[in-house]
């Protein structure tokens, strides 16, 4: 099973693109940092249709978009995740819809040292119908697929990076 995890603060130009490419996940959490731009309604209306897979947490702190502390608000989330895997993403960011089919064919138990994997992902620039592909920002292979309860944690208060206990991924 699979949880989709994403931070957002005033991310409506690409909220409704990044719920379409993640609704496969067995569960979505999105933590929000105080949208006031209309993401919180799109989220609640999510809620509204799959109660049972969408939750949002809402962050009572209301920092200045892309100014909260990325380590502190991804490791509070750690403990609240109930799948066996974790997909975070930022809301901007979207993945290969073959993703899916993968994930839901590879059987994961077969290698039970693979804690987690790069996974390519396309970058959203300035809408939803421009992907950034030049340069770095494609494929931007990042640990961006993780096992649940496996010593995972978050360590930068911006661009914060995936940890393992042993040491950096």
């Amino acid at each position: 099973t699979i949880t989709a995890f994403c931070c957002v603060k005033d991310g409506i130009e690409f909220i409704e693109a990044w719920l379409e490419n993640t609704r496969q996940a067995d569960a979505i959490v999105v933590q929000d940092g105080g949208s006031t731009d209309g993401t919180i309604d799109i989220l609640l209306e999510e809620m509204k249709k799959n109660p049972d897979s969408t939750m949002l947490l809402l962050q009572k702190e209301n920092n200045e978009k892309f100014k909260w502390n990325e380590e502190v608000i991804r490791n509070q989330c750690l403990g609240i995740f109930k799948t066996d895997w974790v997909l975070l993403q930022d809301v901007d960011e979207l993945i290969e819809d073959k993703f899916w089919d993968w994930f839901r064919k590879t059987d994961h138990n077969k290698d039970v040292e693979k804690i987690g994997y790069y996974i390519g992902h396309k970058n959203l620039w300035l809408n939803n119908d421009l992907f950034r592909i030049d340069g770095s920002w494609y494929p931007d292979l990042t640990l961006r697929l993780f096992k649940n309860h496996r010593g995972f944690f978050w360590v930068g208060a911006e661009h914060a990076s995936l940890w393992h206990m042993g040491g950096i991924c």
